[in-house]
């Protein structure tokens, strides 16, 4: 199942969410509607149990009240969670962020695992917290979307886990990013919550009831008692019947939690090629010393968040079973298991860890920069001999008359297929660019004001006119303190490859989001004039429009997440057909454009058995290209899956994919929502 299917079946999911909670809704109003009309028929002497129970006046005024109070509190608490994003959830169940310049090694480490898998999967770094005070080992991710999202581990995780191990539980919650599981957890909380609302109503009332017979008088403390009595009978019955709500809760959750576990679990493993690494963190949670219980009882309702069952083995264990058995999860991973868990851990200790660190020394700058121009080498370079799939044909890649470097070979359907998938050749690819990139940029990307002029350094332009110029206005617009520091940035950017541009706004997305609002505003209107100022907008320049500042103007308020409008290819004909036509002349030889590029937009929207009318290549502007591509993100997760695979196949049309082609092809990707493919080979 690739990123594609997974949002649609995210998406029918939380429609079986939807039908589940009304079915329990309709449960608990039927059987809160019978004990109403059985008091009204007591009462009555006269009335017949059945007309008072079809009474239609009852039964309107029953089911609106039982809407409301159930209805209102999982409104109420999904907007609370929605507003909140990811970063407010986790600081909701006792998170504390984690400093971007960390010099605590055990963060350092838990900010590097994040950062590699974030880089190697191509969505942007989420937010780190800590749990501090728990001591167990667990973790959770929260947040609707990719760019929301945060990730939570507990103090526990941190004292026990080698990075092997922990690298396996971040990998698991990654799976949980890329799978959209965190959208659906935050609307299955507000479910959870309104379905509970009975019970805790009911709980509210009987507890509260005895006070209601402290009168003073004899006269009044007898109506008091009597009304005590009626109302703690009422608590009581409100608490029976709201355990329907516990009891569907809980198969809500069995039937969503148990079976994706394994799915992150294994995709986990795919991920880091190590599954001894997540093995080895379930047998730790197994050690009774450890566990993986929480301590903050208003976790309870985020329970399926959780990497581990946060409850002791006991009547809450039972009751909320979100997880698999551990002896499961474990023989999943390492058959041999038998069951036994360790007796007694203990922490590691990061003062011997510290001293290893500092005997074995970092690499010098040179060789880091070395390191990085060969990493993009391997990104950039195909191998001899490699070969081109297009559709059942294999052309073999044939230089082309270009000074542009050639992308390695692009497998279509693997290519669509790597799009949000967790791998290890990903995975290796982020390590590489990250441990080679120079210190300075990366210290930079870790603050606030160094992101921002990391990346205002990004797009100052390579022609020294067109530099003086940018840098004279630039200057001008900063702080004394910003100036010299995009001076400083410049010197380090001019040594590194366009490969490792992209690793280094991932880096700085999290810092990029502490910004004030006033201020990001005006950091992106120096964006987007640098941008403009050398009169063409590049690539890099594209994609980080797209894919930086779309997403941080989501998380400003300055732009909505694109909907799901167009499941049909005939609603967006005329956009797609203006960015079709744009990469076919993009990637043609001939002088004019015009034999290659009709046979490249042919190949392409064959792939969606359409003949549309290739579009003059004065129309494909980039003013008309942007346009037209922001219209394609509000088609369904098929619908791009069927177009991304068109604009593929009409890029390797020729045999050949230049860098230009594939970082056009990454920019598109990325403007679509969907994760940035790595163009360092698709995996056999």
């Amino acid at each position: 199942m690739n990123f594609f299917e997974r949002q649609d079946q995210a998406r029918s999911k939380t429609s079986r969410l939807v039908l589940l909670f009304i079915t329990a809704l309709l449960c608990i109003f039927l059987a809160i509607h019978t004990v109403v009309a059985g008091v009204m028929y007591v009462t009555d002497k006269d009335a017949l149990f059945m007309a008072t129970w079809l009474d239609p006046g009852l039964l309107l005024l029953d089911f609106c009240a039982v809407s409301l109070l159930i209805g209102g509190a999982s409104l109420l608490k999904s907007l609370q969670l929605s507003s909140l994003k990811g970063s407010g959830v986790a600081e909701l169940y006792g998170g504390t962020r984690v400093e971007r310049n960390t010099s605590v090694l055990q963060e350092r480490q838990l900010l590097n695992v994040v950062e590699e898998m974030a880089i190697a999967s191509g969505v942007h770094v989420p937010d780190v917290y800590i749990l501090r005070d728990e001591p167990s080992i667990n973790a959770f991710a929260a947040g609707a979307t990719p760019e929301t999202s945060a990730i939570a581990v507990t103090q526990g995780s941190l004292d026990y886990l080698t990075r092997d191990e922990l690298q396996g539980v971040i990998g698991h919650e990654f799976s949980h990013i890329l799978n959209h599981d965190t959208r659906i957890d935050m609307r299955f909380i507000g479910i959870l919550f309104g379905l509970q609302m009975i019970m805790f109503l009911g709980i509210f009332l009987f507890r509260n009831s005895i006070y209601l017979t402290n009168s003073r008088s004899s006269d009044s403390r007898d109506n008091g008692a009597a009304l005590g009595l009626v109302i703690m009978l009422a608590g009581a019955a409100l608490s029976i019947i709201g355990f329907i709500g516990v009891i569907f809760s809980n198969i809500i959750q069995a039937a969503v939690s148990r079976q994706r576990e394994f799915l992150a679990d294994a995709s986990s493993v795919q991920f880091t090629r190590n599954p001894s690494g997540l093995a080895g963190a379930f047998k730790k949670i197994g050690c009774p010393n450890v566990g993986s219980t929480i301590n903050n009882t208003s976790s309870i309702e985020a329970c399926h968040l959780f990497f581990g069952s946060i409850f002791s083995p006991g009547f809450l264990s039972a009751l909320y079973n979100t997880h698999p058995p551990l002896e499961q999860r474990i023989r999943q991973l390492d058959p041999s298991f038998d069951g036994t868990f360790p007796e007694m851990i203990e922490r590691i200790n990061w003062a011997d860890r510290y001293s290893t660190v500092s005997a074995t020394g970092d690499a010098s700058q040179g060789d880091k920069v070395a390191q990085v121009i060969t990493t993009a080498a391997l990104l950039t370079a195909g191998a001899a001999g490699d070969s081109v799939s297009v559709s059942n044909a294999t052309l073999p890649l044939q230089e082309k008359p270009s000074q542009e470097k050639k992308t390695p070979t692009i497998k279509v359907e693997q290519q669509i297929k790597s799009i949000g998938e967790l791998t290890d050749a990903k995975l290796k690819c982020a390590l590489s660019l990250i441990a080679a990139l120079p210190a300075s940029l990366e210290e930079a990307a870790r603050t606030v004001r160094g992101a921002k002029c990391l990346v205002l350094a990004l797009l100052i332009d390579r022609d020294w006119e067109q530099r003086k110029k940018q840098l004279a206005w630039l200057i001008g617009k900063l702080s004394p303190e910003e100036g010299p520091l995009v001076r400083q940035d410049l010197t380090a950017i001019d040594e590194i490859p366009v490969a490792a541009k992209v690793p280094l706004l991932e880096l700085a997305w999290p810092s990029l989001k502490e910004l004030e609002r006033t201020e990001y505003i005006a950091f992106r209107d120096y964006v987007n004039e640098l941008v403009r100022s050398d009169g063409r907008v590049d690539l890099f320049e594209f994609t980080l429009q797209q894919y930086l500042l779309g997403g941080l103007d989501r998380h400003f308020g300055l732009a909505r997440h694109p909907q799901s409008r167009y499941r049909a290819i005939s609603s967006v004909l005329d956009p797609y057909t203006i960015v079709l036509s744009y990469l076919a002349y993009a990637g043609s030889d001939d002088a004019d454009g015009s034999e290659s590029a009709r046979h490249a937009f042919n190949t392409g929207a064959a792939a969606l058995y359409i003949r549309p009318d290739m579009k003059p290549k004065e129309e494909c502007t980039p003013a008309a290209f942007g346009q037209a591509l922001m219209l394609l993100t509000q088609t369904s997760p098929t619908l791009k899956e069927h177009i991304l695979r068109s604009f593929y196949l009409c890029v390797a049309d020729d045999g050949v994919v230049t860098e230009e082609e594939g970082e056009l092809m990454r920019a598109i990707t990325a403007a679509l929502g969907c994760p940035m493919p790595s163009w360092s080979g698709t995996p056999a």
